[in-house]
């Protein structure tokens, strides 16, 4: 009897550790992430200058939507400003997310673009400060839209 409840309780303990070890791993492809999803990481030796992870362009369908996450600071006057052409895509959101609660911490700014019409279009994205003529930082992601 004895080595009946051992071994029941044996499997019973690797049962729990391949659950916990399968609800500790994090999807590749989270339920909800669009493979076109842009999440820019600012290089940490320039200015904002997420050059080296962008994509080399944006695929998407017309009526399509595709979310660019950028780092961002406000509280220094700088953030991310977005340019498109209204004929072929529009910013259906735009909003900034805080990474703490301290006064000065940084975040992530989220813009949501849509497409509306088949065609070759840019996204433009400036760094900079609104009362500033010129961005310390601009780029451009040219989309293809089906």
């Amino acid at each position: 009897m004895k080595a009946f409840v051992s071994f029941y309780t044996a499997v019973l303990v690797l049962g729990m550790i391949f659950v916990i070890a399968g609800c500790g791993q994090e999807s590749d492809d989270p339920v909800g992430a669009k493979s076109n999803d842009i999440y820019v990481e600012n290089d940490p030796n320039e200015t904002k200058s997420p050059r080296k992870n962008l994509p080399e362009s944006v695929s998407m369908k017309v009526g399509e939507t595709v979310k660019m996450t950028l780092e961002s600071n406000p509280t220094t006057g700088y953030q991310w400003t977005a340019k498109v052409d209204s004929g072929f895509i529009t910013i259906e959101k735009e909003d900034y997310i805080s990474s703490s609660n301290l006064l000065g911490a940084g975040g992530v700014q989220e813009f949501e673009f849509k497409a509306l019409k088949a065609g070759k279009t840019n996204i433009t994205m400036d760094y900079g400060r609104s009362w500033e003529s010129n961005p310390i930082n601009t780029y451009s992601i040219p989309v293809n839209i089906e």
